[in-house]
């Protein structure tokens, strides 16, 4: 079985021990049921992955301590692509998921003059390309 992974934004790559964030942490511990000892992997979606285990479990503030840390270079090709808003944000959260899945680096949302809908919820829309980066490794 493959170790879990989860994502970390602004971390200081030089620390050996890190607290996680509440969201993190509950999904560790109460969701999986991970206890103090169990491996899990954090990455900050630019390549940058550590392997970490599990030394204080608790369910607000998981503390993990660093065992090996790697980095991974990207492709040297970088992949834009632009997309109107659709109609129907199912649609447009579906499209967002396979594309970072696939390995599409940047995606432009635009607004075009037959576009319908013009609100672009940013945070909703990253919480989505987290899960799908998170999801396919």
């Amino acid at each position: 079985m493959t170790l879990p992974f989860f994502y970390i934004e602004d971390h200081n790559w030089a620390q050996k021990e890190i607290t996680l964030d509440e969201d993190t942490s509950r999904h560790v511990i109460q969701v999986l049921r991970m206890k103090k000892g169990e491996m899990l992997n954090l990455t900050d979606g630019n390549g940058n992955l550590l392997s970490t285990e599990i030394v204080h479990d608790h369910k607000k503030h998981c503390q993990v301590k660093v065992n090996a840390s790697r980095f991974t270079p990207h492709d040297s090709r970088k992949i834009s692509m632009g997309i109107s808003l659709l109609k129907t944000s199912a649609r447009f959260e579906w499209f967002l998921e396979k594309a970072t899945e696939i390995g599409i680096n940047e995606i432009i949302p635009l607004i075009c003059d037959t576009t319908e809908k013009q609100k672009f919820r940013e945070d909703l829309m990253n919480n989505i390309l987290v899960s799908a980066m998170l999801q396919s490794q």
